[in-house]
Formats: C-alpha cells, sequence, structure tokens
C-alpha cells in the first residue's frame, strides 16, 4: 500500500495514471473496471519487489509464530531457530540444514507467485481490450468497503485491548473492563527498560545513519558516472529482502562468531544494517534520482567542486527524503527481533526482543506495555520526519525576512 501510493505521489507517473483512468471513465468504464484494465498493469511491477518481499518475510516470519501460537507445532522458521538455540551443539548442524529448506520453501513460494502471474497474465490479457465496461463493479465496491472496514476494526481493537492491559488492575474473566485503572505496570517496565531502551535507539542510530551514507554515496557516484546502478549491484542491495532472514543468519553468525565474538552491538549493528539498507535505498533512491540536474551544472559552472555541490546544492534539497527515510530506517531497526537474537547471542536486549519474550508466557500487562513503547519509537521518528522541514523551512523563511 505504501510504495502504491508513493508511485502515485510521483509527478509524471501518478498524472499519467490519473489521466488513463479519467480517459477509461469517460469511455464509460465503471470506476473499478478502469482501474483493473487502464491503472493495475502500470502500477503493478512497482509493486512486484515490494510483495515478493513480503511474501519471503511470512513465509519465514519467527516472532509472529512464537506470539501467536506458542503452544501449537512451531512453524519450520521456529523450528530451525529452536535447533540452533539447542545446547546440544550438533543440533547447528541441523538447523543449517533446515535453512537451505526455508530457503528452498521461500524460493518455491516465489516462483509459485510469478509463475501465477504469467497465468493470469495469459488468462486475462484478452479481457483489457474486449472493450467490457462492467465487471460486477458494484459487488467488488461492497466487498473492498467490507474488508477495509474488518481489517481497520480489528487493528483499532487489538490497540484497544492493548491500551486497555497495559492500566489494568483486578480483570476478572467476564467483565468487559476491569475493575480498576493503575500505572503500576508502566512504572515497573520503566525501571527495567534502560538498557533495553538505550540498545534500541542506539542500534538504530548506527545501522541507520551508515545506510543513509551509503545510500547518498551510491546515488551520487551514479549520477558522477552517467551509470544508473547494475542489475547485479541492485540484487545485492535487495536480496536480504527476498532471501529468507533465517536461511542466511546462521552463515553470517558463525563469520561474525569467527572474526570477533565479543563485539555483540557491533554485530548486532551491522546486521540490521542488511535489513535496513534495502529500505533506504528504495525510500531515497527515486528522490535523488529526480533531482533537477540545473541546479549542479550551475553550481559547477561557478567553480563548485563535486563534494561541494553535493553537500551545498543536492544534500540541502534532499532534508525531507533523508528525514523520512532515517525515520524508515529507524522502524524497521526498531522492530529486528531474529537479527538480534542470534546476532547479539542472547546478550543484547532490545524492546523488541523484551517484547517477545514477555509475550511468551510473561504478564500481558507488563507485554502490553512494552508493545506501546515499541509502538511509539518509530511512530516518534515519523513525526519529527514530518514536523522539522515544515519548522526550519518556516524558520528559514523568517530569517530571510
Amino acid at each position: 500500500l505504501l510504495i502504491a501510493l508513493g508511485a502515485l505521489a510521483q509527478p509524471d507517473l501518478g498524472k499519467k495514471l490519473r489521466q488513463q483512468y479519467k480517459v477509461a471513465i469517460n469511455l464509460g468504464y465503471y470506476p473499478v473496471t478502469a482501474f483493473f484494465k487502464a491503472v493495475l498493469p502500470l502500477l503493478y511491477p512497482l509493486l512486484r519487489l515490494p510483495i515478493l518481499a513480503v511474501l519471503a518475510y511470512a513465509s519465514a516470519s519467527v516472532e509472529m509464530p512464537l506470539i501467536l501460537g506458542p503452544n501449537t507445532p512451531p512453524t519450520l522458521a521456529v523450528t530451525i531457530m529452536q535447533w540452533f538455540n539447542d545446547v546440544d551443539l550438533n543440533m547447528r548442524i541441523k538447523a543449517s540444514a533446515g535453512a537451505l529448506l526455508q530457503l528452498v520453501l521461500t524460493i518455491g513460494l516465489i516462483a509459485l507467485w510469478l509463475g501465477g502471474e504469467k497465468l493470469i497474465k495469459v488468462m486475462c490479457s484478452g479481457s483489457l481490450i474486449n472493450g467490457t465496461r462492467h465487471h460486477a463493479d458494484a459487488i467488488w465496491q461492497k466487498v473492498t468497503a467490507a474488508l477495509t472496514v474488518i481489517v481497520i476494526g480489528f487493528m483499532f481493537m487489538s490497540l484497544i485491548g492493548l491500551a486497555m492491559w497495559s492500566v489494568a488492575g483486578f480483570w476478572r474473566f467476564p467483565a468487559a473492563l476491569p475493575e480498576q485503572f493503575v500505572l503500576l505496570h508502566f512504572q515497573s517496565a520503566f525501571m527495567q527498560m534502560g538498557t533495553p531502551l538505550f540498545n534500541t535507539i542506539s542500534i538504530g542510530l548506527v545501522s541507520t545513519a551508515f545506510a543513509i551514507v551509503l545510500t547518498l554515496l551510491c546515488l551520487e557516484a551514479e549520477q558522477l558516472s552517467a551509470k544508473r546502478l547494475s542489475g547485479f549491484t541492485s540484487l545485492i542491495i535487495y536480496l536480504p529482502l527476498l532471501v529468507p532472514s533465517i536461511a542466511f543468519l546462521f552463515g553470517l553468525v558463525w563469520l561474525q562468531q569467527l572474526a570477533n565474538n565479543q563485539a555483540a552491538f557491533f554485530n548486532v549493528a551491522f546486521t540490521h544494517l542488511l535489513f535496513v539498507l534495502p529500505y533506504v535505498f528504495l525510500s531515497l533512491s527515486s528522490s535523488y534520482r529526480r533531482l533537477d540536474p540545473r541546479f549542479a551544472r550551475v553550481a559547477a559552472s561557478l567553480g563548485a567542486t563535486p563534494l561541494k555541490v553535493f553537500l551545498q546544492v543536492k544534500l540541502p534539497q534532499l532534508f525531507t527524503p533523508i528525514l523520512i527515510a532515517v525515520a524508515l530506517g529507524l522502524a524497521i531497526s526498531f522492530g529486528q527481533y531474529l537479527p538480534t537474537l542470534l546476532a547479539g547471542g542472547g546478550r543484547i536486549a532490545t524492546i523488541t526482543t523484551e517484547a517477545v519474550a514477555l509475550a511468551n508466557g510473561a504478564s500481558r500487562r507488563t507485554s502490553a506495555v512494552y508493545a506501546i513503547i515499541q509502538m511509539l519509537l518509530p511512530l516518534i521518528g515519523f513525526m519529527l520526519a514530518s514536523l522539522l522541514p515544515k519548522y526550519i523551512f518556516r524558520s528559514g523563511a523568517n530569517n530571510t525576512h
């Protein structure tokens, strides 16, 4: 959804898609049919990579099964993690074999999805040009509205339940509401949250800072050489999104242990960087590539060096996209569970690892507090990314006047 909204927000592409949609409406096509025939064929190629990334994540998620079904038969990813953490070191060989099996499983799912694309293309290509204006639009609109209400309703009720558990006192089972509301759970959680909160923020800042610097230097080198990144380079950058983390983290942890087993903090920060960098690059690349080159040419004609053009001409124009990329990178880092657990060897506690551990059997009230904090951290980042440019540009305008 975010990638689709971002694509529609691009001036050229968004204008083209809206014009095609209006043309289809003017030709008598119903709204839903116009969208599927005039908009989706051009929009879907931009959504393919994020969809495959979501598919890879969903096929190998660890924290979701641990929270939602801790007492049920585990998924393959959870079983692999249990083998890796077994006291018998020989089980790590079994875990490595399981990781390869998980990789094959994810590749099979991606291949199945791509094959489904080809099948749908063959089956539906004729319907794009058959001139039919109406494909049960009223029914699809009602189904879409119902699904949207259901999803948003579940999210809203989950947030209400989370907030109520965080302040609930004694809560008898049949009662709809707790008998009393207290702040004791927040107080007790804050007393124990210092180290996990510091680790979460510091690791997020370090990994995001490196990701921002690497992305900017890579995109600047791209412009200086006047060549787009090769397909192989792009594949390397986006590979952590498409490969299930549990399939390659074991090898990475093994290499880190050979290099320096004591630097747990830097091992975790580097592992987070592998997952933060693709999202930061995906967020910044389109804005960087759309910069008007005339500003750089004018600065260069006035004698500015490439470094000066980069620092004083390009970066100020990218202030807002960089803040959004920072907020996105921090949000990705804050939510990493398996990389933190494996790369840190259980020695680095973060808000996410503590929240998952508490959700597996500790007090629901304390786990609700940790979940709220984990939700607020990226929210604060996105709020700052939204408000800081307005405040700074307004202050600059006032100083100019």
